[in-house]
């Protein structure tokens, strides 16, 4: 984790996993990777035995900020990063077994 998630109130103090750099190839957006990358992320962590992910993005960056939200994930503060101009939101998300198993129930 970088050092500027020390200042951030995070909901959990547990072991985490954490999602950075997320991209997808323009010719492919709009087609759900987003979405199931997040969702390996998920079985990722919870095969590792972490049932925590926390993740950050730029705040201008309209589509990941939809993108974590629409996932579940929950705006947890945001920081200075990178010496850019605005601030970076970050996200946490507390999974489980159980989640996960009632999302592949409803497919």
């Amino acid at each position: 984790e970088p050092t500027e998630y020390n200042c951030i109130n995070w909901q959990s103090l547990e072991k985490a996993m954490v999602v950075h750099r997320m991209a997808v190839n323009s010719n492919f957006r709009n087609q759900g990777v987003g979405i199931s990358l997040l969702k390996f992320s998920e079985e990722l962590a919870l095969k590792n035995g972490v049932s925590y992910l926390k993740t950050d993005t730029y705040s201008i960056n309209d589509k990941m900020n939809s993108l974590f939200k629409k996932f579940g994930f929950k705006l947890v503060g945001e920081m200075e990063f990178l010496g850019k101009e605005k601030p970076f939101y970050c996200y946490d998300k507390i999974i489980s077994k159980k989640l996960r198993d009632e999302d592949k129930n409803e497919k």
